[in-house]
């Protein structure tokens, strides 16, 4: 495992943590601005990290 393929990794774990946080935390909310917000940053998190998943795949695969 290369330089490259442990940034992208360490990028995408600390995304999938705190999307996992996030969720969990707008799950346990019901209403208000703070669930709104919680929901919106686990969306924004979860999509960073398929990014992240995918970009790791092409890296691998160029490998």
């Amino acid at each position: 495992m290369n330089e490259k393929e442990k940034k992208i990794m360490a990028s995408l774990a600390i995304f999938l943590i705190f999307s996992l946080i996030t969720g969990g935390a707008s799950a346990i909310l019901v209403v208000g601005i703070v669930y709104d917000v919680l929901y919106a940053l686990h969306k924004i998190t979860s999509v960073m990290a398929a990014v992240f998943f995918i970009l790791l795949y092409r890296v691998r695969a160029r490998d």
